[in-house]
């Protein structure tokens, strides 16, 4: 069964504690990085909610390309979160 662990209109975590699996729903258009400003902190929870080796399953279908800077904003944003785990 999945459990919510947050979100908002542009992204959802979930989890199902069973299949150890992590689900994230990515949707809309993104016009800034601030929309995703409590993405780590719920990708963090549903990650503490399983065990070593789940596996995440991401869906993407309502999600709309941003922009080349856009993208690049956030790569640069998430590269600097991941290099301090």
């Amino acid at each position: 069964m999945k459990l919510l662990v947050g979100g908002n209109h542009f992204f959802s975590f979930s989890v199902d504690l069973e299949k150890n699996r992590q689900y994230l729903v990515l949707r809309g258009y993104w016009e800034d990085v601030t929309i995703g400003d409590d993405f780590l902190k719920y990708n963090q929870q549903s990650i503490d909610m399983l065990q070593p080796g789940f596996t995440t399953l991401i869906d993407i279908a309502e999600l709309e390309a941003p922009s080349e800077e856009l993208m690049q904003e956030i790569v640069r944003t998430y590269s600097n979160y991941i290099e301090y785990q």
